[in-house]
């Protein structure tokens, strides 16, 4: 452990077990050490106390938000009904995002955990370093395929408005989005089965605590799991999903614009007004501001990589992580206020639901 301490500042690993990106520098892979320092990373990280208002107050306060917006948002779609495939899409997205947020609140059980006994506060972190986050990653992944999803359909809608009812059918749709949480998983499952735990004595607290440790699995096969996790898995659904999705809202918008001022498709211009323009903004915006929010994240993992200078201090290191996450709740739980700010049918359903309860009769 020493060594690998000693040596924060050369071309050593680094994985990033809070986010999608499982991060390492390439020169490094055949050096045994590399695995040590992962391990020091991680378990400091669980006793870190840098980030405690970023982790302890921020997230959890997002997280909520993140929960409740995004079971309003089921509620309401639901209620909408299903006639409509946009429906089933955006109601799948809100159900990714409530399990994130829920997960995303799991993780900070140490926060209060710790005010009672820190011991028990260290094992809970760990346990939630190998159980929790996992499904975590695996929700954000599948919440950024649904994005992907969504602007490839607003490309069709624009650019072949005569066909895209025939190719976006109810079940296919249906059958797309089981996909979107299918395909995730099996592509991410080496990721699933990375580390466990062992008890050990821990002099600090003077009680036995919950340490990770990798699994045989991953120790076993080490160098290809993290290359996978790295160059695969990483920018298949990170760096290529934020790709596809700017290029398809972009492609949108020009589509759009070219269509409003040659006057070239008139069945586009009279669909599109004034219902159909709606949802194309709403969803424009859904995709823009997973953009927003997921890109700097993105850059931010890309610098841990190539960079390793910020790892010489470990506080920056998980306070950096720390921030992604903040980043990716935001995503996960601004929906609520997209539909209800531009759209006038949800932001109708909601008062009517939740605002007049006495004046609406039982929908149930």
């Amino acid at each position: 452990m020493s060594s690998a301490n000693a040596n924060k500042s050369t071309s050593y690993s680094d994985i990033s077990f809070h986010n999608v990106t499982v991060n390492l520098s390439l020169t490094s892979l055949v050096r045994p050490e590399a695995k040590d320092f992962i391990l020091t990373l991680i378990n400091d990280g669980i006793e870190s106390q840098q980030d405690v208002y970023l982790r302890c107050l921020l997230l959890p306060v997002l997280g909520l938000c993140g929960l409740v917006g995004n079971a309003l948002n089921m509620v309401i779609l639901s209620h909408h009904g299903f006639a409509e495939t946009t429906n089933i899409i955006l109601v799948s997205l809100s159900a990714s995002d409530f399990f994130f947020s829920l997960s995303q609140i799991f993780r900070r059980a140490r926060c209060a955990i710790q005010l009672f006994d820190v011991a028990a506060g260290v094992t809970a972190e760990t346990l939630m370093q190998v159980y929790v986050i996992p499904f975590n990653t695996l929700m954000l992944v599948v919440s950024i395929c649904h994005v992907v999803f969504i602007s490839i359909e607003r490309l069709f809608a624009v650019c072949f408005p005569f066909h895209v009812s025939r190719i976006y059918r109810k079940r296919r749709v249906k059958m797309a989005v089981l996909f979107l949480y299918a395909y995730p998983t099996v592509m991410g499952f080496p990721n699933l089965f990375r580390l466990t735990f062992d008890w050990v004595h821990e002099p600090k607290y003077n009680a036995t605590v919950a340490k990770a440790k990798f699994t045989q699995f991953l120790t076993d096969h080490f160098d290809t799991i993290i290359m996978y996790g790295t160059v695969v898995f990483n920018n298949m659904f990170t760096t290529l999903s934020l790709a596809f999705i700017f290029a398809c809202s972009v492609a949108v918008i020009v589509r759009l614009f070219t269509n409003r001022i040659r006057h070239s498709d008139l069945n586009l211009a009279l669909t599109s007004k004034p219902k159909e323009l709606r949802v194309m903004k709403t969803l424009l915006t859904v995709c823009f501001v997973c953009l927003v929010v997921c890109v700097p994240s993105t850059v931010l993992d890309m610098y841990i990589l190539y960079c390793n200078s910020i790892l010489d201090t470990s506080a920056m290191y998980h306070i950096g992580q720390s921030v992604n996450d903040i980043l990716y709740q935001v995503n996960a739980s601004v929906n609520f206020f997209i539909y209800v700010s531009m759209s006038s049918k949800f932001a109708k359903t909601y008062k009517v639901l939740f605002c007049k309860r006495k004046e609406t009769k039982p929908t149930f």
